[in-house]
């Protein structure tokens, strides 16, 4: 990063990294490989302190970064979401990690919170908040896991923290981490997840996207760096797609699109692609897991409400929406209001006010239409029942149209009757919606492994 004229910084996107560079990358890592699957507990607490203590050290120069490539003010209220996006998260992550790896040391296990049952008798999990820091800064906000139908309270004490319980006799593995472009924390998480929960070393393939944070990262981990556990590679779908074919690759996950998973599973689109996919036959035949996205729900529960407490949430519904100028896979993106609310006018003029005076950063993926079937001219339903809205971000993005579903309980169109098909199907229930791992067939169920 350099300074420009007018003492703006300007961001410099390291060069492609060659093929030979790959190569002895992925060898190196292929021999930390083998001493990482049988590192100590304890110098694995002192790599993840190490890590922490390096992130903390880059985290200013970071945001300030982030906030150049999304034309954020230095230092303005907008740029709290990258100190929330990046550092707040990834040091989290790793606090998280040191606390984990403790009690298993201590204990044999990770530790969770109360147990329950649903109304149909399957087993939850409270699993946020983990702990006092988390009580007092998200007051009132709690988060359970609904395991599958038939799981035993044994079975998910069993299988938690696996690979501290199993022999590690194996030779160890290396993963291909492609980096997601849209949140600067999630290169850093998922690469954390993959060290610490299973024990393998990581390749991270930045996303052009994002590539200024590369040299941060290699600064903040160099401690995982310099003792073979984790390199950082720059380039695009061409790097990415020789680094998975790589023969000492053992498995590949990547945060993005699902267009980018089917590429790389499945093949390019065609008829080809289809045939393979119906005989189950990949194209990569090793692991492959994916974070796609996610259609998140607003439910409201019928109140009655308070006007503050209706224009708080008029607040957070708009602030969960326009977060990260909409591109996160958490967005909000459908709201489900109760049909013949009382209160429903006054909650989404709340919305519709507080839309007009948010202020939005460019969005992360510039190419990208942000639009639902089509962007409108003059706004787009909000309601079934005819209301419109817009929503106005002043600055370098004068209007910014978000695509969001608004629908009654058992009245919608037939857009937000698919959204919410697919919302009771995977995350309606949930009072904070969980990213997907897409498994491919060839490894059965994906795991969430991101503390909460």
């Amino acid at each position: 990063m350099t300074t420009g004229s007018g003492g703006l910084l300007s961001l410099e996107e390291p060069p492609p990294t060659s093929e030979r560079q790959l190569d002895e990358t992925v060898s190196r890592l292929r021999d930390g490989a083998r001493k990482f699957v049988r590192l100590s507990l304890d110098k694995r607490i002192q790599l993840a302190s190490a890590m922490q203590a390096g992130y903390l050290k880059i985290a200013r120069a970071s945001v300030e970064a982030a906030c150049t490539a999304k034309g954020i003010a230095h230092g303005s209220p907008l740029a709290g979401e990258e100190w929330t996006l990046g550092p707040w998260s990834v040091v989290r992550h790793l606090r998280l990690i040191r606390e984990s790896l403790a009690t298993i040391q201590a204990t044999g296990n990770t530790r969770v919170g109360k147990l329950g049952r649903t109304a149909d008798q399957r087993l939850t999990v409270q699993v946020f908040p983990g702990g006092a820091i988390d009580s007092l800064l998200f007051q009132g906000v709690r988060a359970d896991v609904h395991l599958q139908p038939g799981v035993t309270e044994e079975e998910m004490e069993n299988s938690r923290a696996l690979f501290y319980k199993r022999p590690r006799d194996d030779e160890g593995k290396v993963v291909l981490v492609l980096g997601g472009g849209n949140v600067n924390g999630i290169p850093s998480m998922d690469v954390l997840t993959k060290m610490f929960n299973e024990g393998k070393t990581c390749v991270l393939k930045m996303n052009p996207v994002n590539a200024y944070l590369g040299p941060y990262l290699e600064e903040a981990f160099a401690d995982a760096i310099h003792l073979d556990y984790l390199a950082v590679v720059y380039g695009g779908s061409q790097e990415g797609s020789y680094l998975a074919q790589h023969p000492d690759v053992g498995e590949v996950h990547l945060t993005g699109s699902d267009q980018t998973f089917d590429a790389i599973l499945w093949g390019p689109p065609g008829p080809d692609r289809e045939s393979r996919k119906a005989r189950g036959a990949p194209v990569l035949e090793k692991p492959v897991t994916g974070e796609l996205g996610n259609v998140s729900p607003v439910i409201v529960l019928p109140g009655p409400y308070s006007d503050k407490q209706l224009q708080y949430q008029a607040e957070d519904v708009v602030a969960g929406l326009t977060f990260n100028a909409a591109f996160d896979c958490n967005a909000n993106k459908v709201l489900i209001l109760p049909k013949g609310w009382s209160q429903r006018e006054a909650f989404l003029a709340g919305i519709e006010q507080r839309s007009r005076r948010r202020r939005l950063g460019r969005p992360t993926i510039p190419a990208l239409t942000i639009a639902g079937d089509s962007t409108p001219e003059s706004g787009s339903p909000l309601g079934t029942s005819g209301r419109r809205a817009r929503i106005y971000s002043p600055g370098h993005w004068s209007r910014t149209w978000i695509p969001t579903t608004c629908s009654s309980a058992d009245s919608a169109p037939s857009r937000s009757a698919l959204s919410c098909s697919r919302l009771r199907s995977e995350a309606a229930t949930r009072l904070i919606s969980w990213r997907r791992r897409s498994p491919s067939p060839t490894t059965g169920s994906g795991e969430h492994s991101r503390p909460g």
